[in-house]
């Protein structure tokens, strides 16, 4: 639970010229995760590579390109691989400085409730209702309302725990009724990207 909150400590700073264009790649990448997994992954391996070359020192950079990477293995149904990034980013061994990255928290709860879709693709039930039941209790996804990373967690803590109660009951047509009546109620709340209104 404490991997959870976010870094203290600010990174290095890092030219801005060199970080705009990993953040282009990286959101262009986050805006084809539905539509062209192929081509997030395309982009998602040029943000990353652009990052060893001229920006090493940008772990916030990194962690983005692993997660969105994570989820188009996921897309692909590629699941060794996106629980091998997760993996990654759980461990560490993304980031390259001492420093905390400013969204390592952040980009590891979303890297957990990938996880979290991993188990329950495997069966494994009770880990992933464990893991969004830690994400809960540390609150970090009341924090930075209007971030989008934060907007894009939420969005994603909701759709797993849709998918997950879904599973419970067994997929009822009675039950179903209920859950799609949760969804209305809650989309209004959730600022989401055409992507994720796609998905939920």
């Amino acid at each position: 639970v404490a991997l959870l909150l976010p870094g203290c400590r600010r990174q290095p700073t890092v030219d801005p010229l060199r970080r705009a264009r990993v953040d282009g790649l990286n959101k262009e990448a986050f805006l084809n995760r539905y539509r062209d997994p192929a081509l997030c992954l395309q982009l998602s391996d040029s943000a990353l590579r652009y990052i060893a070359d001229s920006l090493p020192q940008y772990d916030d950079g990194v962690l983005r390109a692993l997660n969105n990477k994570a989820f188009a293995y996921f897309q692909t149904t590629r699941y060794p691989e996106a629980l091998a990034l997760v993996e990654q980013i759980e461990s560490g061994t993304a980031k390259k400085v001492k420093v905390k990255p400013a969204n390592s928290g952040i980009e590891l709860v979303i890297a957990h409730l990938l996880k979290a879709r991993l188990l329950q693709r495997s069966g494994n039930i009770a880990d992933s209702y464990r893991l969004l039941h830690d994400i809960e209790q540390t609150h970090i996804l009341d924090r930075n309302r209007g971030n989008l990373l934060y907007n894009y967690a939420q969005t994603e803590y909701y759709i797993t725990s849709l998918v997950l109660n879904y599973h419970y009951r067994d997929g009822s047509k009675a039950d179903l009724a209920s859950l799609l009546e949760d969804v209305e109620d809650k989309r209004q709340d959730l600022k989401v990207d055409y992507a994720q209104e796609m998905a939920l």
